[in-house]
């Protein structure tokens, strides 16, 4: 090995996945879509290899992003306590904060429990980085 290659490089990890070859029919029609965070999920058109992951990832970054639109806007003293409910039904999420509705999503994916709570983890990330709140409920219905 060239001692001027490190083996993080770009050039090391190239040769072993390629973001323009599907993993599993090797084609490369792939489609890229990008949240408005601007996360990357990318699925093979022709096998559907990862399309529901990156839809259902896809849409849980909207609802992300509109939580934290939602947190910036509130005065920190409205914020003394947070209570987030996800309604899930007919295809779509509803969001209420302090049980008011904020916002109805189209989510038409189940979650699993690892998923639930790694997406609680990271709205608990989202509500500190926006507040001082330590009172903080997030509740999943019909998940």
């Amino acid at each position: 090995m060239n001692t001027n290659q490190s083996i993080l490089s770009n050039n090391f990890l190239d040769l072993y996945t390629s973001p323009n070859i599907c993993n599993y029919c090797k084609s490369n029609n792939l489609s890229i879509l990008t949240s408005k965070s601007k996360s990357k999920y990318t699925y093979c058109i022709d096998c559907n290899l990862d399309e529901e992951s990156a839809f259902k990832h896809y849409f849980l970054d909207e609802i992300l992003c509109f939580i934290k639109s939602e947190l910036k806007s509130f005065d920190n003293k409205l914020l003394f306590s947070i209570k987030l409910d996800l309604h899930n039904s007919d295809g779509f999420i509803d969001l209420f904060i302090n049980n008011i509705k904020s916002s109805k999503f189209k989510f038409e994916y189940s979650l699993s429990e690892k998923e639930r709570y790694h997406l609680k983890i990271t709205i608990l990330y989202l509500i500190h980085d926006y507040t001082d709140t330590s009172n903080i409920e997030i509740n999943y219905i019909n998940f």
